[in-house]
């Protein structure tokens, strides 16, 4: 009932050569994930900087009574030059 030494050195090195493959599918998956995951959140970052941008033109574009003129006045300091 004695087990040969060369076939326990081949079922560990099949156990080890399926735990290598095993670990490097998981981290290609994981990377994979990660990667899918980075994308959807840079995407969501540049809509909400969008929805940003358009709520800062719409509050630009409103003006306090009706006027053009209005809005003008409000962005004027920010276009003169410093004295």
């Amino acid at each position: 009932m004695s087990i040969d030494a060369g076939f326990v050195i081949a079922v560990g090195t099949a156990v080890l050569l399926m735990m290598a493959v095993f670990i490097i599918i998981f981290v290609a998956y994981y990377q994979q994930k990660q990667a899918k995951q980075q994308l959807a959140f840079k995407e969501l970052q540049a809509q909400h900087r969008r929805d940003l941008m358009e709520a800062t033109f719409r509050g630009r574009r409103k003006s306090v009574n009706g006027s053009p003129r209005t809005c003008m006045m409000v962005l004027a300091p920010c276009c003169q030059s410093p004295k």
